[in-house]
C-alpha cells in the first residue's frame, strides 16, 4: 500500500511541474483540452528539444543535514561545486565540509552519487514521465503562480 501512495504523489508532483514546464498554449486557447497522452508526449518533446540544445553549466551547492537521534544531535555539511557536461556528465568538487565525517561522507557523499547516477542518459529516460514510464490521467486544471496549467 506504501508504494503506490508514494507513486501517486510522485505523479501528481510531476504532473505540476510538467504541465507549468511546458511554456506551450495557455489552457484557455485551446477550445479543448489535450488529453494527458497528448500533455505527456509534448513534454516529451521539449525535454529532447532541451537535451539537445544543453552543452554545460556549473552550481554552488550547500547541503547541510540535521540529525537528531538515538545517536544525539549530528550536524553536517557540504559545500560542492557541481560541474555537468552534456549529454549526461555531472562531477562535484566538494570545496568544504564541517561537522559529523560520517554523515558528509555517508550520507551527503552518497546523495551526489545518486544523483551522478541519475544524470546518465538511460537513467534520465527511466525517470523521465513519458508513455513508456507512465499512465496518467487529466485530472483538471489548476492555476500555480497565476498560469492556469493542467494537473494529470
Amino acid at each position: 500500500m506504501r508504494r503506490s501512495v508514494r507513486r501517486v504523489v510522485v505523479l501528481l508532483q510531476r504532473g505540476i511541474w510538467m504541465v507549468a514546464g511546458l511554456g506551450l498554449l495557455p489552457v484557455g486557447a485551446m477550445a479543448q483540452a489535450p488529453t494527458a497522452d497528448e500533455i505527456v508526449s509534448r513534454l516529451v518533446v521539449r525535454d529532447r528539444e532541451r537535451q539537445a540544445t544543453l552543452g554545460s553549466y556549473q552550481s554552488l551547492r550547500t547541503y547541510r543535514m540535521a540529525y537528531k537521534g538515538p545517536l544525539g544531535e549530528r550536524r553536517a555539511e557540504m559545500v560542492v561545486r557541481m560541474d555537468f557536461a552534456a549529454p549526461d556528465k555531472k562531477r562535484f568538487t566538494v570545496l568544504s565540509e564541517s561537522g559529523s565525517t560520517i554523515f558528509c561522507h555517508q550520507v551527503i557523499r552518497k546523495l551526489m552519487e545518486g544523483e551522478q547516477e541519475g544524470a546518465r542518459e538511460q537513467n534520465h529516460q527511466l525517470a523521465m514521465l513519458s508513455p513508456a514510464n507512465d499512465r496518467v490521467k487529466l485530472v483538471g486544471t489548476d492555476l500555480v503562480d497565476g498560469v492556469k496549467t493542467w494537473v494529470l
